[in-house]
């Protein structure tokens, strides 16, 4: 019984930090896009999320910018911080945020109703 009781301590603590320490990270823009009803410049965006999955609120913000949105939150791991778009006509659309050590992507209602 105190095996048990030890793994499952042990997996509990080591699946902790997965959602605890990585819940907030850079990441670049290089186009403007939107996010939301909020329309992003180029440049670089702290990235911040509440919860831990499988949907999340997620925070975009640089400067007095910011913008929100829910997403849904996977572990995942990356060769670092990038971001995937849709374009529809001239508008781009931020759809997906893969970070590090976890991939994020937008519940954008807009485009699920097309």
């Amino acid at each position: 019984m105190k095996r048990v009781f030890a793994f499952a301590t042990m997996l509990a603590l080591s699946a902790a930090p997965l959602f605890a320490s990585h819940k907030s990270e850079t990441v670049h823009i290089g186009d403007s896009m939107m996010v939301g009803t909020t329309q992003l410049a180029p440049g670089d965006y702290k990235v911040n999320w509440v919860g831990t999955g499988p949907v999340v609120h997620i925070t975009l913000s640089s400067g007095k910018i910011s913008a929100s949105a829910d997403a849904k939150l996977a572990t995942a791991k990356n060769d670092g911080a990038s971001v995937m778009f849709v374009t529809h006509g001239a508008v781009k659309t931020l759809e997906t945020i893969n970070l590090r050590h976890a991939t994020l992507e937008l519940e954008n209602p807009e485009v699920a109703s097309r």
